[in-house]
């Protein structure tokens, strides 16, 4: 067993501390889970396509689905007001959106990016969260609303020098407590 650098651990609540290491993590009231980064899908709409061959003016929208695939997130958690560390060495503040998804046939819509005239708009059912610097490069999210039961992910929209836009996600699933088991 590795020795816990407490220099290094914020402890989040008597006894439990978060790991020291780089990452996004959940604190359900009992422990600390990291999330991992989740597999994002785009698809881009062919019936905006045809629709925008058919009147070749920039009117129509393209639109994308954001989804990620499968029905269930494998992290469940048990508690509808969970909190979220994000431990990073990055200087910039994380801009992170929780977002519940909308389960489908075979995936987890998390939103419709329509671009139009240049411009795009994104549509997401996101839940209010604040965020909270804690210590230099560890931030706390915290919840405006208790979650219902379904498929939420976090998702951080980043910008590289170049212009280039990249979305990482992280995803879990809220269950009932009663009768539930505990972390798969």
């Amino acid at each position: 067993m590795e020795p816990l650098d407490i220099d290094a651990s914020i402890e989040v609540k008597p006894g439990v501390f978060l790991p020291p290491m780089e990452g996004l993590f959940v604190f359900d009231g009992e422990a600390v889970f990291p999330l991992t980064e989740a597999q994002v899908t785009s698809n881009f709409s062919k019936g905006k396509a045809i629709e925008k061959v058919i009147v070749p003016v920039p009117v129509v929208p393209t639109r994308h689905t954001i989804s990620l695939p499968g029905t269930r997130a494998r992290l469940r958690v048990f508690d509808a007001n969970p909190e979220f560390y994000m431990r990073t060495t990055d200087p910039v503040q994380p801009e992170l959106r929780l977002i519940r998804t909308s389960v489908g046939s075979n995936a987890r819509r998390l939103e419709n990016l329509d671009e139009q005239w240049g411009g795009h708009r994104e549509t997401a059912h996101t839940v209010p969260i604040q965020l909270w610097e804690v210590a230099q490069g560890v931030y706390r999210f915290t919840l405006g609303q208790a979650l219902e039961p379904g498929e939420y992910a976090l998702a951080e929209s980043t910008q590289d020098l170049g212009g280039k836009l990249s979305l990482t996600v992280w995803d879990f699933g809220v269950d009932a407590r009663a009768g539930a088991k505990k972390h798969k």
